[in-house]
């Protein structure tokens, strides 16, 4: 087709190629957003009221919208993908668990967040409290984040309580970040 028409509809194509890329960009690739909260008045949109739940539905690339709100859990983070959290967003879990050995003499590891095997992990604004920890002992070691053969990065988050009681005072526990490789990774 040649003419006045086909000039005009591959303007119209081009106009709408130049403003759409700028908005592909920025969804991070193509990845898919899922948003989490515990109270739906702060995020009506929510399908998830876990962060574990959206991250156990996440595929390579989404990014997980972390609504206000206090999430009392321990995540365990297998994909690359990317925690966003809004501003009063808090992960607080209650009576963590073990939930991985070290890579160097297997000692158990309880991280509030387990970053394991994945790559370009990133999370961004989230408040990691270890105030309800219920760690009562010397083991297992008490971690805010912990990756273990992953990669990533924590930006404008604030990693807290991370500690054991005075009376635990000789233990080599409470880390805020922890970043282990072993088996020939890096």
């Amino acid at each position: 087709m040649k003419g006045p028409l086909s000039a005009g509809l591959r303007y119209l194509f081009f106009v709408t190629l130049i403003l759409w890329l700028p908005h592909a960009a920025m969804a991070g690739g193509g990845g898919q957003q899922l948003v989490v909260a515990t109270d739906k008045s702060q995020c009506p949109n929510a399908t998830f009221s876990r962060i574990q739940d959206a991250i156990n539905a996440a595929r390579a690339d989404d990014s997980i919208r972390v609504c206000k709100g206090v999430y009392t859990e321990q995540l365990r983070i297998q994909t690359s993908l990317s925690l966003q959290a809004d501003s009063g967003a808090v992960l607080l879990p209650n009576q963590i668990q073990a939930n991985a050995a070290s890579l160097f003499d297997s000692s158990p590891i309880a991280a509030a967040i387990l970053v394991i095997n994945a790559r370009s992990v990133s999370i961004n604004g989230l408040i990691v409290d270890g105030a309800n920890s219920g760690i009562s002992q010397c083991s297992p070691s008490l971690v805010g984040v912990m990756f273990q053969n992953a990669s990533g990065r924590i930006d404008t988050s604030v990693i807290r309580n991370f500690k054991l009681t005075t009376d635990l005072s000789g233990c080599q526990s409470g880390n805020g970040v922890i970043v282990q490789s072993g088996d020939g990774q890096s």
